[in-house]
């Protein structure tokens, strides 16, 4: 009988339920997860992170600060080299100075790989992505050469990738203001901000029209002083 049948697939062991198709999905992308997140902390620290661009542009300058010097001046230059982040990240990013080197990289460290799942995740647009999809898109982001060697020497570009996201999904929620200071610490290298900052201007006029495009100039200029 037709009815016979449907019960015994039904029955049937080797049939997988849709929840356990979920869970057994879940579980492989918490596993990927994890598994990337070791290979990447084990390979970076095999071969010790210099954390260059970290220590000249950011612990250096801080502790100079913190020192009462100027983050700028000849007293700061280790290695002939003088900072060229923007003094506002320094600034808000200060206490690190209070850390030796190496903890204060490591915090950096732990910052960015933070900031690069983040982006994967708000880049795929969905406030529940599929953990297996999400899991193999961080491990092809991860394991990119350009990525790691972004972590090791302690690059900000991966940070402010993570903040022109955040700002362009969530400005309605933040507000200008918030929304401003995000992207000034975002323009501690105001190059990455050529094609993101003319494009959240023009996201500012199309949600608030010219009143709100012509505050957020202001807001932005409030935060740099």
């Amino acid at each position: 009988m037709p009815g016979d049948n449907r019960t015994q697939d039904r029955e049937s062991p080797f049939i997988i339920s849709p929840r356990t198709r979920t869970r057994a999905r879940t579980l492989i992308g918490i596993s990927l997860i994890i598994l990337t997140g070791v290979v990447m902390v084990w390979f970076l620290r095999s071969r010790p992170i210099s954390g260059w661009d970290f220590r000249i542009n950011l612990w250096e300058p801080a502790s100079s600060l913190l020192s009462g010097q100027s983050p700028y001046g000849l007293d700061a230059v280790q290695d002939g080299i003088i900072s060229v982040w923007m003094p506002t990240v320094i600034g808000a990013l200060f206490p690190l100075g209070l850390l030796s080197r190496e903890t204060a990289s490591n915090i950096w460290f732990v910052i960015n790989l933070m900031a690069l799942l983040g982006s994967v995740m708000l880049a795929t647009g969905d406030k529940k992505p599929a953990l297996i999809l999400l899991a193999i898109s961080a491990i092809f982001v991860a394991v990119f050469p350009s990525t790691i060697t972004h972590l090791r020497i302690g690059q900000i570009t991966i940070l402010a990738t993570f903040i022109y996201i955040v700002v362009v999904l969530f400005k309605d929620r933040l507000g200008l203001v918030i929304s401003a200071l995000l992207v000034v610490l975002a323009l501690a290298k105001p190059q990455l901000g050529i094609l993101a900052v003319p494009g959240i201007f023009f996201m500012t006029y199309r949600q608030g029209g010219w009143r709100d495009t012509a505050k957020f100039p202001g807001a932005l200029i409030f935060w740099i002083f």
